[in-house]
């Protein structure tokens, strides 16, 4: 947009009424500021790696990219994020795959092939981590709970329920923003006989 023609001639009373103007803005601005309990930061000082928030119909969730740095098993994985810092530990959202790494329990049916499976789609991938609005941010391990989008931009968790390689697992009755799309993913690997729900396991996945 071409800059406005601007005068060689300045009236000082405009001059003067326009410096009490910039004043009681900007005074104004700082009550604001002084009263939210915050410094406001300028644009250009926001750092670029600062997770993104992402509004949906529920709440606000932060969304941020980071690169897979270790899978303990088909549902739990430690992640390098792109915000810095030491690998945080995520517990995916919406799924359960059998145990293969807990101390106290014996390794379950299908759990070494889901989580050779889950090496296989997450191994030094980078992914994006998203919240959901109606679950917490971590869990009582504190461990992040995100759902992972893969680099096609698939969700992991309606992938693995899809291939048999989790069950959809909903937390205390949450409506998970992804829950009836992992729900029906489930279905389908049900139907299939697929993973889990095949040979030798037929859905049951105690002690093997």
């Amino acid at each position: 947009m071409p800059e406005p023609h601007r005068s060689s001639i300045r009236s000082p009373r405009l001059s003067l009424t326009g410096n009490r103007v910039l004043t009681v803005c900007v005074a104004a601005h700082v009550v604001v500021a002084v009263l939210a309990g915050c410094n406001p930061l300028p644009t250009n000082q926001i750092p670029e790696n600062a997770p993104e928030a992402v509004s949906t119909s529920s709440g606000v969730v932060n969304r941020v990219i980071g690169v897979v740095n270790r899978v303990i098993d088909g549902d739990t994985l430690d992640v390098h994020l792109s915000t810095g810092g030491d690998p945080v530990r995520v517990r995916v959202l919406g799924i359960d795959t059998p145990e293969t790494v807990d101390p106290d329990a014996s390794v379950q049916c299908w759990g070494p092939e889901a989580s050779t499976w889950a090496h296989q789609q997450l191994d030094n991938t980078e992914i994006t981590l998203t919240g959901d609005p109606v679950a917490d941010d971590t869990d009582r391990y504190g461990r992040l709970l995100r759902y992972v989008q893969l680099p096609d931009g698939s969700n992991y968790s309606v992938r693995a329920a899809e291939t048999g390689m989790a069950r959809a697992y909903i937390y205390q009755g949450q409506h998970l923003t992804e829950g009836a799309n992992i729900t029906a993913a489930q279905a389908t690997a049900q139907t299939n006989g697929a993973g889990l729900w095949g040979a030798p396991c037929f859905g049951e996945t105690g002690p093997s």
